[in-house]
């Protein structure tokens, strides 16, 4: 019987493989920190991962909370008998694969002619009811130039992150993020966001806008597993106002930077 783990877990071995030719099942397991034999088992799909074991894998690997709760989601519903039991947890991994799953990521390259600002909007503004893809119509709906909306909407149609649907309307390809790498043009994104936040403040009614934060002395060690905690919150956030009756675009925004002295001496 097939092991669903089995699938991760090839799928995992192959990315590591792409990124080093000589990486080996043996070095694979190593990682892992289960024996060659039992790795071969798992793949074959001749044994089960135990939740410890599950449990102790995603530990040693490294993943990413995502990455993380796939695992042990799949875990889990591999060592249930129940059919009420896999329903629910069929249920739930699915989910889980729809908060993270639905991002394409963009590289750098990808994302430098669309990052102002109002390129993703215009994206977004497809899922709005009656949306046209007329420049006249994005620019009053955005508060950009006619000319700004022509061009945005040139080069998101060519690069295919707008297409047509079955029944002849504008979509986004899917939900767009970018790589967590130094860059002018993400700074220049987030720059600009800054700046909408600075107006939204002054202009947008109370009801129809939040800010809040705290600050707070930290240990920075833990800065890792707080940019993933943050991640996990903006996937959970996109998921439950991405459902419903779309209205709206909104920009949801979340800083977590260094506000003493020695950060006048940094820089990406």
């Amino acid at each position: 019987m097939k092991n669903p783990v089995a699938d991760l877990l090839k799928n995992e071995f192959s990315e590591r493989k792409l990124k080093n030719k000589k990486y080996s099942l043996r070095a694979f397991s190593r990682d892992l920190k289960i024996s060659p034999s039992f790795l071969s088992d798992i793949l074959g799909s001749r044994k089960k991962i135990s939740l410890d074991k599950a449990l102790e894998i995603t530990q040693s690997m490294g993943w990413s909370w995502r990455e993380t709760q796939i695992f042990f989601q799949t875990a889990q519903l591999g060592n249930v008998k129940s059919g009420r039991a896999k329903k629910f947890l069929k249920s739930e991994l699915r989910k889980t694969e729809m908060f993270y799953g639905q991002f394409q990521k963009l590289k750098p390259r990808q994302f430098f002619p669309i990052s102002d600002w109002y390129y993703v909007a215009l994206m977004e503004l497809t899922e709005i009811p009656g949306f046209c893809d007329e420049p006249t119509w994005v620019a009053k709906r955005l508060g950009i130039e006619v000319k700004q909306a022509e061009i945005a909407l040139s080069q998101l149609k060519d690069a295919k992150l707008m297409q047509k649907n079955d029944q002849g309307l504008w979509v986004k390809s899917k939900n767009s993020t970018v790589q967590d790498t130094p860059s002018a043009e993400i700074r220049k994104f987030h720059r600009q966001h800054l700046a909408n936040a600075a107006e939204a403040i002054e202009k947008q009614e109370f009801s129809k806008r939040h800010f809040s934060g705290v600050t707070m002395a930290i240990d920075t060690d833990k800065l890792p597993e707080a940019v993933e905690l943050i991640r996990e919150f903006r996937s959970r956030m996109n998921a439950l106002l991405e459902s419903g009756n779309k209205k709206n675009v909104y920009h949801l925004a979340i800083q977590l930077f260094q506000l003493d002295h020695s950060l006048r001496n940094s820089k990406d």
